[in-house]
């Protein structure tokens, strides 16, 4: 239950990325930007949820570059790719469903 709370709040962050920045930004850059929003939210909630709470949900320590266990430079690195299928799909999604503006993006 908690990861689901935690990739929501992840995902409503990364859908306000256009709310704050015109669609001229690059896309990696946008990409950029919500994995350090993920990078920030999974080091909260696991310092949180495994530190301090003690549940074990998930563990970084083992693998090189880790910080306190909670991320890890391999993972964030996993985190690029997949922040654009988010990306693409809030974006989708508001302009389908709530009548947003149709997306458009710079790839270069």
């Amino acid at each position: 239950m908690a990861m689901i709370i935690v990739a929501g709040l992840c995902g409503v962050l990364i859908g306000y990325i256009n709310e704050y920045f015109t669609w001229d930004m690059l896309v990696w850059k946008q990409c950029g930007i919500a994995t350090i929003i993920v990078l920030i939210v999974e080091f909260i909630s696991g310092c949180i949820l495994n530190l301090w709470l003690g549940l074990n949900i998930w563990s970084y320590a083992g693998v090189p570059f880790n910080l306190l266990g909670q991320i890890c430079l391999q993972f964030a690195l996993a985190w690029l790719p997949l922040t654009l299928v988010a990306i693409l799909l809030d974006d989708l999604i508001r302009w389908k469903l709530f009548n947003e503006e149709k997306p458009r993006y710079r790839w270069k």
